[in-house]
């Protein structure tokens, strides 16, 4: 199994940078092929290509043709051997989740071998085994000995349910055969019950572990994966009616999950509450075993913080005396749970007598005493940037967050997604600064539209009123788009991975945008430069190059038109870090901005090349044409696009210049160190709260 999983993952056929690769090879090939036909249209309008010229155009051409083998070989398809794919996989969780299990247990690889006990899971159950061990550290053998293999794991809020799951995973794949299925984690916040589940999985394949498309619904099919689900009681508000929960709908959808004749492996977690609710009102999955966490026992919680000694050890012998002496002692209730003895582990790791523990009287004041003391330990326990932030501002400003997050109107929330943040700034400051920032691009625009339309004018007198109507229209109409009340979200332009149903559609999308963008663009050219006057204007040219000009907008702004195109409705938007879809809102409105300037400014630059004729009907010399007859429109419609596409970015830097004074101006670097210190997890795009007892703390603390 070692050698097996010997397997490098860089250049994989069918991973991303494979795919990047290939692109660009093409457009370095493409660029090639571009600029040579533009240095031959010029050297053919100044009266030919000299000798040795010709002999450089037909060298171009031959290297470029030498190319094409290479990159048809290049962008070969993926292989389809499933066992190597299977093995591939199994590397590439084991390396995730090793890292994760480190942060769950406050940067430490020893967990506490916590217990649990099968019990009913609902009308009808797996069998158990016979024997079960009932500890996390045998947890896989209990797993394997269930038939059929399908486990919820239930527990209280605390209680080590995600900790079993990523146990139960890693000892998998520790002992896992060739031919054996791999374990895969999955939040089920994210999944959309409407999709079917071995769609969702295949895709979650395709987004978070960066498989081919073809081979991870082959992986699904073939039933060698078994998902392990996180998360049944975070896919809902505490508001959803139980019937109409994502909750009920995932078991549905579990207990139809079916592998020949018995029902297909998978591992699930969710607080007990909400599980037994779901199986009081007959929503369960069928033929699942259930197990309930049990609490942490005094020598369980003992053996677990002697292992975490460190560092003048005799600081901790007071309080495992209590709980060697006194099993129903406050400090034993208080320390009866996983996440509580992480927190003690991590306050006391370095420094602070862990005997101040007995000086309260009840495990609440325990809590708050941990609580206030566990962001300093974790941020000095940070793996990388220790002293990136103070304990002060770290506190301040998670507690800001936090807040926010209690005053939801909706009752108290749990998501940190930054463009949905804006409130903290305070709403109608927020919104001032927004459009203040909008004005300051819109001022240029309004300078070099100005210029364009008097540029334009000396050609024609005429086009001064018209031209000067239709920019205002056009100004009017993006100050009105930047002035809108409603919370805007991020516009994503990027392409889900080739192969997969959200890739078709979104193509089909872009196609149709760009189609009409370029069919409208043609037709506009066409009245403005066909003969006959068929405009107003007087700018009249021979048909031929009216013809290449038409076509030439057309297609540029098709293009662009199609390359900007936003995401649909039914296309799915994923994100690996939580910063993405607003660091991909400003990549898609500077590329738009680019795109479109260059649409329109690349037709213009063609004009020199025209025959002089053209040009004396223009009433103008080639050599006469100003650069500014190409800069200023280009220049005004990128800002114009500018402010149009990007209104997330513009309101989330409004958020930043409205919060100097108690959040960060690096507000999503700060959320990715305060995740990777332990304070934070991720879902999705979202960050939230390592555990909802800390976010609480957070909002009661002034």
């Amino acid at each position: 199994m070692r050698r097996s999983l010997q397997v490098v993952e860089a250049g994989e056929a069918g991973s991303r940078r494979h795919r990047l690769v290939w692109r660009a090879a093409m457009m370095a090939t493409g660029l090639a092929l571009v600029l040579c036909a533009v240095w031959v249209a010029r050297a053919l309008a100044r009266g030919g290509l000299a000798p040795q010229d010709q002999a450089t155009v037909v060298g171009l051409l031959v290297a470029v043709l030498g190319a094409v083998p290479g990159l048809i070989a290049l962008r070969r398809r993926a292989e389809v051997d499933l066992t190597v794919a299977t093995d591939r996989l199994a590397l590439h969780v084991k390396n995730a989740e090793s890292g994760q299990w480190q942060r769950l247990l406050g940067q430490d690889r020893m967990p506490i071998d916590i217990g649990f006990a099968f019990r009913a899971a609902g009308s009808r159950t797996a069998t158990p085994p016979d024997t079960p061990a009932g500890r996390l550290s045998q947890v896989a053998d209990d797993f394997s000995a269930t038939r059929p293999r399908r486990l919820v794991i239930t527990g209280e809020p605390g209680s080590g349910k995600t900790v079993l799951a990523v146990k139960l995973l890693l000892a998998l794949l520790n002992g896992r055969e060739p031919d054996d299925p791999v374990p895969v984690r999955l939040s089920l916040a994210g999944w959309d019950t409407t999709q079917p589940f071995t769609h969702w999985l295949a895709e979650r394949l395709v987004q978070d572990y960066d498989r081919d498309p073809r081979i991870a619904r082959e992986l699904v099919a073939d039933h060698r994966i078994v998902p392990v689900l996180d998360g049944l009681d975070e896919m809902d508000s505490t508001q959803t009616p139980l019937g109409a929960s994502r909750s009920r709908a995932a078991l549905r959808a579990l207990d139809a999950y079916q592998d020949g004749t018995e029902g297909a492996p998978f591992v699930l977690t969710c607080r007990s509450a909400l599980y037994d609710t779901l199986t009081d009102a007959g929503y369960d999955a069928l033929d699942t075993a259930r197990i309930d966490l049990e609490p942490v026992t005094p020598a369980q919680a003992i053996t677990f913080l002697e292992s975490r000694r460190r560092g003048r050890p005799e600081r901790w012998q007071t309080i495992l005396d209590t709980l060697r002496t006194c099993e129903n002692s406050m400090l034993a209730r208080a320390l009866s749970t996983p996440w509580r003895l992480t927190l003690t582990a991590v306050v006391f790791a370095d420094s602070g007598d862990p005997a101040d523990l007995l000086a309260h009287s009840a495990p609440g004041e325990v809590d708050a005493y941990l609580l206030e003391r566990y962001l300093p330990a974790a941020a000095r326990m940070h793996p990388t940037r220790p002293e990136q932030y103070t304990a002060e501002e770290t506190a301040r400003w998670l507690g800001v967050l936090a807040r926010h997050l209690a005053a939801g109107p909706s009752g108290p929330g749990t998501d940190l997604v930054l463009h949905r943040l804006w409130p903290v700034g305070g709403r109608r400051r927020v919104r001032i600064v927004e459009r203040t920032l909008a004005l300051f691009v819109l001022l240029p625009t309004v300078f070099f539209g100005f210029l364009g339309v008097w540029e334009y004018a000396q050609l024609d007198k005429r086009f001064m009123p018209l031209g000067l109507i239709a920019f205002g229209v056009a100004v009017l109409a993006v100050l009105l788009r930047a002035t809108r009340r409603h919370t805007p979200t991020p516009r994503l332009t990027g392409l889900p991975r080739k192969g997969t149903a959200a890739r078709r559609r979104m193509s089909r999308h872009r196609w149709r945008v760009g189609m009409t963008t370029g069919v409208a663009a043609a037709l506009l050219a066409f009245l403005v430069f066909w003969p006959d006057h068929l405009f107003l204007f007087t700018f009249v040219i021979s048909p031929l190059t009216a013809l290449a000009l038409t076509c030439e907008f057309g297609l540029l702004l098709g293009i662009a038109a199609g390359l900007s195109a936003k995401q649909p409705d039914d296309v799915a938007v994923d994100a690996a870090d939580p910063r993405n879809p607003l660091r991909d809102e400003v990549t898609a409105g500077l590329t738009s901005a680019i795109s479109y300037g260059l649409a329109l400014a690349l037709p213009l630059m063609t004009l020199p090349l025209l025959p002089p004729p053209d040009w004396q009907h223009m009433g103008i010399a080639g050599h006469e044409l100003r650069f500014s007859f190409v800069e200023n429109p280009a220049l005004a419609v990128a800002c114009m696009i500018i402010i149009v596409r990007t209104p997330a970015a513009r309101r989330y830097l409004a958020l930043l210049l409205c919060t100097r004074s108690h959040l960060p101006w690096r507000l999503g670097a700060f959320l990715s160190w305060a995740r990777d210190a332990g304070m934070l997890r991720t879902s999705g795009i979202a960050y939230q709260f390592r555990h909802r007892e800390l976010q609480e703390w957070l909002a009661r603390r002034l």
